[in-house]
């Protein structure tokens, strides 16, 4: 989750509909906090630091939502927003009066806010952002699909490149038949460009492979299944199979990283924001 302080969030100024942001949580709320935290530990005379750092996200597929609210003190966890059971948890004895005072309206504020007007706000920049980067939010790339092996000895594995969204299904199968044993699926990992790989190893020795048909079969939303036959042709070495994905990756734009709006896996999209204090 890609964290920036408060001042330096920004919107889409290419696209005049945008909302315009502004801090959802008033300060002066932020300043009550500091009172509380000053008054118990009676150091007037110290230089402290308290942070605030908020956010919640939202599954576009699912609508399932989440949130979390938490503060530090001194660079130390301080207390955090238990959003489930909708209460505060005390991370040092010092919070234990915060918490009890709350525990209660400001539980259900903070519980409103995270799961309601937090999401409300990541629709909005969502419909904003996605005129101003089309393939982040509309485009489905393909995966590319080769067959990589080091040396005969070694695993064979199929490494699926350059797909977007995220979500991708990779399977082995012997025969026509799913196979589970000798077959090791990595996760999913970020290209540099914005797009997707991952990969799924076919541990079975060379004399075993070439008496049976073993496929790699690689599912993802842009397309019909890929099915690659593992026959010796097929099979790259790793710097033959990488490169291949090359020819789609101008698909994505370079609007990956535009803002602090992320899309996570399923198009999960998130909001951070972070305020900072430092007071005497």
């Amino acid at each position: 989750m890609k964290r920036r302080k408060m001042e330096d969030l920004f919107v889409c100024n290419s696209q005049p509909f945008c909302p315009v942001f502004s801090p959802l949580y008033p300060v002066s709320t932020h300043l009550s906090v500091t009172l509380h935290v000053t008054t118990h530990f009676r150091s007037f005379w110290l230089v402290h630091t308290l942070q605030q750092m908020y956010g919640c996200e939202w599954d576009d597929e699912d609508g399932a939502t989440d949130g979390y609210s938490q503060f530090g003190y001194d660079g130390e966890d301080f207390i955090k927003l238990d959003l489930k059971n909708t209460d505060w948890v005390a991370a040092r004895p010092e919070a234990e009066i915060i918490k009890q005072k709350w525990n209660g309206g400001q539980s259900k504020y903070w519980k409103k806010y995270l799961e309601h007007d937090c999401v409300r706000w990541i629709k909005k920049y969502t419909s904003c952002f996605s005129p101003c980067s089309p393939p982040l939010f509309l485009s489905l790339v393909p995966p590319q699909v080769s067959l990589l092996q080091t040396d005969p000895s070694s695993p064979v594995v199929c490494h699926a490149t350059g797909f977007y969204p995220d979500k991708v299904m990779i399977s082995w199968q012997k025969d026509g038949q799913d196979l589970h044993e000798d077959v090791d699926v990595g996760e999913t990992l970020s290209n540099h460009d914005g797009t997707f790989q991952k990969r799924a190893e076919l541990k079975v020795t060379p004399d075993v492979w070439k008496k049976n048909q073993f496929t790699c079969v690689v599912e993802h939303k842009s397309g019909d299944p890929i099915h690659m036959i593992l026959t010796e042709e097929k099979i790259r070495t790793n710097s033959a199979g990488t490169g291949a994905s090359r020819q789609n990756h101008h698909k994505i734009l370079k609007y990956f990283l535009f803002s602090f709006i992320q899309v996570k896996r399923r198009q999960k999209v998130s909001i951070t924001l972070i305020s900072e204090m430092t007071y005497y």
